[in-house]
């Protein structure tokens, strides 16, 4: 107990070498954990898109094609496709469907395909549906608008679900305008609110709920009304497909469209996810850099400060040393100081860690997927404890071997 009340008074003596301590080890800790953190975020946000996407294609201009490999985003606005060329697409695609279900006689084995395994009698129509990309301001924020047809969407996007309000193609108005979870959140807008896109008033009939997709993110409005505000009349950014059929050769419709057109790329769901992903493996991977390099400087940092730390109280261990103290106990007086000061700073890393993970994601596109993890927490303090002991051990090895005399007398300073 003798002990425990002198650490306590060594604490309160202390607190001008306590603040720089816990600053430097907070900071560590933080950029550590951001890519733990930012790497389980990330998995999941991914997992949730490949969960949702199914059976689904995506037709995209060709120039879109290598910006969405390079970045993961799907969002291109300086890239588009004539809405009349729809037919030719969805021609050869129908056709390579049909041949595609022959090649394989049909599935018969399968249920719901139908007696004889014929093509014609099992193929449903798909559901293509256009969006238009644009940026504009909205409440002075640079948001992404989509022009949507309301009713193909909803058909396509088998995962939407609203969380409050009214689906758009209820109501047939041309100025409806549907939300994502975190654009409400985000802009403080609610249901019959009105927004301003380029000058014209919008009605939010419905906010989407959260789904860990790009679509959180954006204001819907409708097609045509989107076309006309941005003077975009004719064209759209992308086709998205949904096969009718749970086993339907979409790969042989993927070839076949790549193949026959100029100037379009047809992608799968899955592949834009997975160019997500591995964009995000990107930043995980540099985060993981510089997490590490940060948590070497700070024990070279802290063992400096650990010899300041300790000359400063050269006196108390010299004392230590005279009553009979073992290293055991000298390393136990510090310990229980750097033991709070350590629990303290690992919860604030922990703290400045999710902040920095937000921004990285609000940058990156990827929603914040993320609840309170205990297992966080305490890496953090035994990473935490890891340092802090690594660093003031090395540093009172070399203080203990000291006669008292010589340690009673120690004027070293942080570099002694």
């Amino acid at each position: 107990m003798r002990i425990v009340r002198l650490s306590l008074l060594f604490i309160a003596k202390n607190y001008k070498v306590n603040i720089p301590f816990m600053l430097i080890l907070t900071f560590a800790l933080s950029v550590f954990l951001v890519s733990v953190i930012f790497k389980e975020v990330s998995i999941k946000s991914v997992i949730s898109v490949l969960d949702r996407s199914g059976h689904m294609l995506v037709v995209v201009p060709t120039s879109a094609v290598e910006e969405i490999e390079k970045t993961g985003d799907v969002i291109f606005t300086n890239s588009f496709i004539p809405e009349d060329s729809l037919s030719a697409i969805a021609s050869i695609y129908d056709k390579a469907i049909e041949a595609g279900w022959k090649r394989k006689g049909g599935f018969v084995s399968q249920p719901g395909i139908g007696e004889g395994g014929k093509a014609k009698e099992v193929l449903q129509p798909p559901t293509w549906s256009p969006r238009l990309y644009q940026y504009a301001k909205v409440k002075g924020e640079k948001m992404v608008v989509a022009g949507v047809d309301f009713r193909k969407e909803y058909e396509v996007r088998l995962w939407w679900d609203l969380k409050e309000g009214t689906w758009p193609f209820d109501v047939e108005d041309p100025y409806a305008a549907l939300i994502g979870e975190n654009v409400h959140e985000k802009m403080k807008l609610n249901v019959y609110d009105t927004i301003t896109i380029n000058n014209i008033p919008f009605k939010v009939y419905g906010i989407l709920k959260r789904i860990g997709t790009e679509d959180d993110n954006m204001i819907f409005i409708p097609l045509k009304t989107a076309q006309n505000i941005f003077n975009k009349k004719g064209l759209v950014s992308m086709f998205a497909v949904r096969a009718m059929c749970d086993f339907c050769p979409v790969g042989d419709a993927l070839i076949q469209i790549n193949k026959s057109i100029a100037g379009i790329s047809v992608l799968s769901q899955q592949d834009i996810s997975k160019a997500q992903y591995y964009f995000r493996e990107v930043i995980y991977k540099y985060l993981q850099y510089i997490g590490l390099t940060v948590i070497l400087f700070t024990i070279i940092m802290l063992y400096l400060l650990a010899g300041w730390y300790i000359s400063r109280n050269a006196k108390d261990l010299a004392l230590l040393k005279a009553f009979g103290a073992k290293f055991s106990d000298m390393l136990m007086f510090i310990s229980i100081n750097i033991l709070l000061l350590t629990l303290l700073s690992s919860l604030l890393g922990y703290a400045l860690s999710l902040a920095i993970v937000y921004s990285v994601c609000s940058i990156s596109n990827i929603y914040f997927l993320y609840t309170l993890n205990l297992y966080h927490i305490l890496l953090s303090n035994i990473v935490g404890l890891a340092i802090s002991f690594i660093s003031v051990f090395l540093r009172l090895l070399k203080f203990s071997k000291m006669s008292f005399i010589k340690l009673y007398n120690y004027g070293g300073t942080t570099y002694g």
